[in-house]
């Protein structure tokens, strides 16, 4: 049962609506129910919820415009979207926001309340727990960098010491190295911090989107543009607004955030006269982003603008005393694996241990959690062994390094036998393979379609996509 679950349901279907109403509520969910995106927002702006399920009647389009405004009202609630068999092919615009999941019609119910319930499970991993006294940590609420590193405790100390000021800061790093995470610790720090933290991936959209989402619109000003729209910029006033991947922005982007910072304004499209608006602009980037000013793919004087204040995360491979650390954090922030014949892994060995600390980690961080989570999903025994660990570092040579009847192998060849190795690696577990491999479901599915492997079976559904046979979600 879940008498601890707030579902809003979002259809305008009265009688689908008022059925799915019915059902989840008898399940013992805390139920509301909306007519359409927009109230549903309304709703959000008001109270707080742990699933949204929705339907995808207005098309994938439409739905990621709500996604993203969702994800500013209520960034820990779990999206669950109603998809029709043919929606498949746009489901990746979804999944790039994180956080989604999927069932098909005709919704039948066993399939909703698993999914349901899988997306709860879902909300509750994510959530930080508290760190015990000897495990020092940095951040606010559920948003948390874990660190005994002296460098890394510097650098958080900085980051605390800037947050009173309202000067705009630029935070640079690997990819995994936690940027965002750095970028929220700044702001729960700041006097903004009861204001709302609007972060947007600028890498994950269209120019057309990033302009319409980030500077919004007057009515009337294209086709569709039926009332005034405000853009994130607005929404977040008087708080924070996080730019992930800017050295990812279109240039013609580049210009109008650039009055945003000077000028404290926003222009929306179509608008005759500019809107003040009081907002932080916090950005951040794993490019070399001065090489792309000085070569002319980045805009020198947005550059110079953001990079008032330059915070720079470590790799990981530079602070190899945080690994131990970081392993405990994580086996501690992992839901226990429901209903496992076999105990779950409390702890390490000593040996699996040391390999991971003499490993480089190209992904940083986040790495080093898939690892943690693929290690956990796997073990049978009380502690991670080396044999739960990848291939790779147990000294295993991937099929892609060698040779084949003394030749290499074709670009095409070298993607079939590394997809299916990683296959192996994770015990044919699709959901931790296209975690590992940094894509999502759908496109892992495509690609073992595409060389002719078994596809995910109904049992286990491309990208979260929960097939109703059985009622069974991964």
């Amino acid at each position: 049962m879940g008498e601890s679950g707030r579902v809003l349901i979002v259809e305008g279907d009265q009688a689908a609506r008022r059925n799915l109403e019915h059902v989840l509520t008898r399940e013992g969910y805390r139920v509301a129910a909306t007519d359409s995106g927009e109230a549903s927002l309304a709703w959000l702006t008001d109270h707080d919820v742990d699933v949204v399920v929705r339907g995808l009647s207005d098309g994938v389009a439409e739905a990621e415009r709500w996604l993203l405004r969702c994800r500013v009202l209520r960034p820990g609630a779990e999206a669950l979207f109603v998809a029709a068999a043919g929606d498949s092919a746009g489901l990746a615009r979804l999944t790039r926001h994180g956080r989604c999941r999927f069932i098909e019609k005709p919704i039948r119910l066993n399939a909703l309340r698993a999914a349901v319930g899988e997306a709860l499970r879902g909300r509750e991993g994510e959530g930080n727990p508290p760190l015990p006294g000897d495990a020092p940590g940095q951040g606010e609420g559920r948003f948390r960098l874990v660190t005994r590193d002296s460098a890394m405790e510097a650098l958080l100390a900085q980051a605390r010491k800037v947050a009173g000021s309202d000067l705009p800061v630029l935070v640079t790093g690997e990819t995994g190295t936690g940027k965002e995470l750095l970028a929220r610790l700044v702001h729960s720090s700041s006097p903004r911090r009861e204001g709302p933290f609007v972060a947007i991936n600028c890498g994950a959209l269209s120019e057309e989107l990033v302009g319409n989402e980030l500077f919004g619109h007057v009515r009337g000003a294209f086709t569709g543009a039926a009332q005034n729209k405000p853009g994130l910029v607005e929404v977040a006033a008087g708080g924070t607004l996080f730019l992930d991947e800017i050295g990812e922005m279109p240039p013609i982007m580049q210009v109008k955030l650039l009055r945003v910072i000077q000028e404290k304004e926003v222009m929306r499209v179509g608008a005759l006269h500019p809107t003040p608006v009081d907002v932080r602009v916090i950005a951040a980037t794993n490019r070399p982003i001065l090489e792309d000013a000085a070569a002319g793919r980045f805009r020198k004087d947005l550059f110079y603008r953001l990079n008032v204040i330059h915070l720079h995360l470590p790799p990981l491979k530079e602070r190899r005393g945080d690994v131990s650390l970081l392993i405990a954090y994580f086996m501690r922030h992992f839901p226990p694996r429901p209903d496992s014949p076999t105990p779950q892994p409390q702890g390490i060995a000593p040996d699996a241990l040391a390999v991971l600390e003499g490993y480089p980690f190209p992904g940083n961080v986040r790495e080093l959690k898939n690892m943690v989570q693929r290690a956990m999903a796997l073990g049978d025994g009380p502690e991670i062994t080396l044999l739960d660990l990848p291939g790779e570092l147990r000294g295993e040579t991937p099929p892609i390094l060698q040779q084949r009847d003394g030749r290499f192998l074709t670009l095409e060849e070298m993607e079939r036998e590394y997809l299916l190795w990683v296959c192996r690696q994770v015990g044919e577990n699709h959901s931790l393979a296209a975690q590992a491999l940094g894509i999502d479901r759908v496109s892992l599915w495509r690609r073992l379609k595409k060389i002719q492997r078994p596809a995910p079976s109904p049992e286990e559904p491309p990208s979260n996509l929960i097939r109703l046979v059985g009622g069974e979600g991964e």
